[in-house]
């Protein structure tokens, strides 16, 4: 799976919730995205003015 967020691959056994899309004319979709996108996590208590 992809996370829609980071669009890094969602590896087993990591957390991720689900989203469902509805749709009334044609097939529903599912997406997927981290519970913490690893970016997040690499960034944290960093400033984005260091880029």
């Amino acid at each position: 799976m992809i996370c829609v967020r980071c669009q890094q691959g969602i590896n087993p056994g990591e957390p991720y919730d689900e989203h469902h899309h509805d749709s009334s004319s044609a097939a529903g979709c599912t997406n997927y995205s981290h519970k913490r996108c690893p970016e997040d996590e690499e960034s944290a208590g960093s400033s984005r003015d260091d880029r």
